[in-house]
């Protein structure tokens, strides 16, 4: 896995690109949809990606929070 130094915006763009947005049918909650995205680059780092956090204390408890 490489480095790219994507932003959130980019991020949004690459989820546009790929018609993310087709493969969610029905409704869901925001929060549902984030902790997916959590899931999902936990997912990642098992893979052998290092995903960068400085927050990894505060993004713990925010998932705590909203679970």
């Amino acid at each position: 896995m490489g480095t790219y130094g994507l932003d959130e915006s980019e991020i949004a763009d690459i989820l546009e690109e790929l018609e993310f947005e087709s493969h969610c049918k029905g409704d869901f909650w925001r929060e549902t949809f984030i902790l997916g995205s959590i899931e999902y680059l936990d997912r990642l780092v098992k893979k052998g990606a290092y995903i960068y956090t400085e927050k990894a204390k505060e993004i713990k408890k925010f998932v705590k929070d909203i679970e």
